[in-house]
This record gives C-alpha cells, structure tokens and sequence, in this order.
C-alpha cells in the first residue's frame, strides 16, 4: 500500500512572505546526540524581517533550560529559550510570535546538548522566512506627518490637497511665501485661514512701501496661535520692521 504524508504549513498572513529555507536540530528527526551544537544566522535587507516558525520541539527537560537548550537571538538580544517538548499548537500559540528580527535585523539560533540526554530525544525543527515590514503600521519612526504608503522594502509619504513634502521626504508643508511689495491696502492671513492653520509652515510675507509713506497691520478678533499654558509660544507670529 501506497502512503502519502503531506505537510501543510500556513505561512504568518502578510503582504509578503517567501519561505527561504528549513533549520533544524542535528540528527533531526531520528534524535540529538550529546553534546551536539548547532550556530545558525540569517539577516532580513532593509525593510524586511526575518523570523522563524518552529513546527516541532523535542528536547531534554531541565530547570532555566540548563541542559539541553535552544536560544534565538534578534541583533544579539535574546528572545527565547527553549527545552521540554512543546505540541505544535503551543509553538503556533506562544513561541513563534515571539521569534522574529527588527527591520533589516538579524537572527541567531544556538542549540547545545549536554552528556546527560539519556533518553531518546528528537530535537527540533523549523523554517524561517523572510517578510515585508509594514514601517506604516510597525514603525512610530516612519515621521510621515500625514499619509504613509508601505512598499515591499521601504515606505514613502504623501500629503493632502493644499501641501507639497519638504526636501526631507516626511515632512507635510505648505507654500505660503509671499512678496507684497508696493501693496498699499490687502488682507495677509495664515494658511487656510478661517480654518486651522496647516502644521510645518513656515511662511514668510514681504511688504515694503514708498519711502514717504508707512504701513500698519491691524489684527483681527480671531487671532489664535498655539501656546503653552504658561504664556510661552508654541507657534508663533514674528513682525520684524528691516528698514530700522
């Protein structure tokens, strides 16, 4: 009679996920002998993650993991320490959302054996892939000011109607320079005025006049400019006169 085993294996859900390859425990899966060992790295490039599902763990038990033990490591900083047997819901459950890197990180996998696994143990096994991190989601320091697009490696900003990004890429500003020269009577009001002023800007107007004649600015009943409760300013209004 003929047998067939298959292997379903469900990848963590993302917009980008490639199985890059299998680790496992040497020996796997018949078992471990003493002191076996086993020193595995991969790195994620720039903008992705790599990280690690194990789908089966058999290990000598011991306590704080002292004999047999697997470690995995994310840029050097240990994440997990395993040993005992796991079933392979616990892994799904608890272990492996823990085992991933940092965007563009790494990851490192120790396993030791000592001399006194008597019993027959067959180790581990589990495969590691690699994803898109999504730094529009994951990452508080994209500094998009207002719209982030996650792309497979990388991310990009956008602005609403009315703004243009800064040269830095992240930053929503508006245009709102102005050279009023010659100007005898208008109105200068800040971006989006009577609405709320847009944040970023920095808006400079220019207004000159004869040398016989002199200018005034009257503000409005509606100035508001933020400004913390004790008085400083947050944002502020600067008139400057250049002609003294």
């Amino acid at each position: 009679m003929l047998r067939l085993s298959l292997l379903l294996l469900l990848l963590p859900c993302s917009s980008y996920s490639m199985l890059l390859g299998w680790v496992e425990s040497p020996g796997y899966p018949m078992r471990y002998l003493p002191h076996a060992s086993l020193n595995w790295s991969r790195c994620a490039p720039k903008g992705q993650t790599i990280s690690i599902r194990l789908i089966h763990l058999d290990l000598e038990n011991s306590q704080d993991c002292e004999n047999d033990a697997v470690k995995i490591l994310s840029n050097g900083n240990r994440i997990a320490v395993l040993c005992g047997k796991k079933e392979y819901e616990e892994l799904q459950d608890t272990v492996n959302p823990l085992l991933f890197s940092s965007s563009g990180g790494c990851l490192t996998l120790l396993f030791h054996s000592d001399y006194s696994n008597t019993k027959r143990h067959t180790g581990f096994k589990g495969f590691y892939t690699l994803q898109d991190f999504n730094e529009c989601e994951d990452d508080l320091n994209n500094e998009c000011t207002q719209f982030c697009h996650n792309f497979i490696g990388g991310y990009r900003c956008s602005c609403r109607h009315g703004y243009h990004l800064a040269q830095d890429k992240h930053t929503c500003t508006v245009n709102c320079a102005k050279d009023l020269s010659g100007l005898k009577r208008g109105d200068i009001s800040s971006p989006s005025w009577p609405g709320t002023y847009a944040e970023h800007a920095n808006c400079k107007y220019t207004l000159s006049v004869e040398e016989n004649l002199q200018l005034e600015l009257h503000f409005s009943e509606g100035f508001d400019v933020e400004q913390r409760p004790d008085g400083h300013c947050i944002d502020e209004l600067r008139v400057r006169n250049e002609s003294q």
